[in-house]
């Protein structure tokens, strides 16, 4: 059975309209409970099972009931996986979403003053340029925003730390460590991760070299500004000295990004050099068509995690809980050989 307000005032003996003060996430001239009343009211209201009606909260403040999602415009399976997670923990929890799709600042910055103009108190959000450094005038909306009401989850933020907002996030060293632990089991001699010089593949290239020094293990890291075209020639460059210097089975090869184990595999046709034989090759995620007969072992990144566990936290903060940071590691699968 639903907990009402009007249950509460029956079971501690305070008027419908104490409670509803109490139960309020606003404080203020009109809300002048003392914090003792606030906290023994919410006490047993938590102990009735009471849940806050979001909806009926947002029509009395004139407030559209709706969760604002801001996301990348990517295209294929990760961002699937993440507007999927997102949607069933709303359909769980009763929460409407309006998706955005842009990571410019000028589009973020309107999509900051959008939610606040409309009075929507819950956002979902990847933050743009935050891997090149905050920016001042996004900075000051966000805090904005959430000094109104507004009520903030962001999605992997890095190492930068929003105070009071939380964030769900990758582990990116994680994914390189288990890259590390695959290519160790295959007994393999040498190790080359290729990145691209971004915060993010760096971050899992760095995560795969700690791993392998711990253990008295150098690894050649090759870094390529990209994805550009031209970066690609570079990338086949650097493996086929690889392919030509390395004995049978000796190289391990981390692939940070699919794309750049696609070419590595490309050249590996052309030199008829077999991977799982000649070569072991580690690759991320999946975002590029397939690599051929062979398909690579893989970090995978939770994004269908990162979103559901994304808003079942807001919804925990819409309902004035407090919530941390949470950081979730990716998972290797296995390679698979069609031929």
């Amino acid at each position: 059975m639903t907990v009402k307000q009007k249950d509460i005032a029956l079971k501690t003996g305070f008027s419908l309209a104490v409670i509803s003060r109490a139960l309020s996430s606003e404080k203020g001239k009109s809300n002048n409970l003392s914090e003792e009343t606030r906290e023994h009211i919410r006490d047993i209201a938590s102990q009735m099972g009471y849940k806050p009606n979001y909806h009926a909260s947002c029509l009395r403040k004139g407030k559209l009931p709706v969760i604002g999602v801001f996301l990348p415009p990517w295209k294929g399976y990760l961002i699937c996986e993440l507007i999927m997670g997102i949607s069933a923990a709303a359909d769980k929890c009763g929460l409407p979403l309006n998706f955005h799709f842009d990571m410019s600042l000028d589009s973020y910055g309107k999509f900051i003053d959008s939610m606040k103009g409309n009075g929507n108190s819950g956002i979902i959000s990847y933050v743009p340029k935050l891997c090149s450094g905050p920016n001042e005038e996004i900075i000051n909306k966000i805090i904005s925003y959430k000094a109104d009401g507004g009520k903030i989850v962001f999605l992997n933020t890095l190492d930068y730390n929003f105070e009071g907002i939380p964030s769900v996030n990758v582990s990116e060293e994680h994914g390189g460590k288990l890259a590390a632990e695959y290519l160790l089991s295959k007994n393999c001699r040498h190790f080359h991760a290729f990145y691209f010089t971004s915060a993010i593949y760096t971050a899992r290239a760095n995560g795969f070299s700690k791993y392998l020094e711990e253990r008295g293990i150098k690894a050649e890291l090759k870094g390529f500004f990209g994805p550009k075209p031209g970066d690609y020639k570079e990338i086949i460059k650097a493996a086929n000295m690889i392919f030509k210097k390395a004995p049978p089975v000796s190289a391990g090869i981390f692939a940070t990004a699919d794309v750049i184990s696609k070419y590595i595999l490309h050249e590996a046709a052309i030199n008829r050099t077999v991977p799982g034989k000649d070569f072991h090759i580690v690759s991320y995620d999946k975002t590029v068509s397939e690599n051929g007969p062979y398909e690579p072992p893989r970090i995978i990144q939770p994004f269908y995690d990162i979103g559901y566990n994304a808003l079942i936290k807001l919804n925990s903060i819409i309902e004035n809980k407090e919530e941390k940071n949470e950081i979730l590691n990716p998972f290797l699968t296995p390679g698979v050989s069609y031929v």
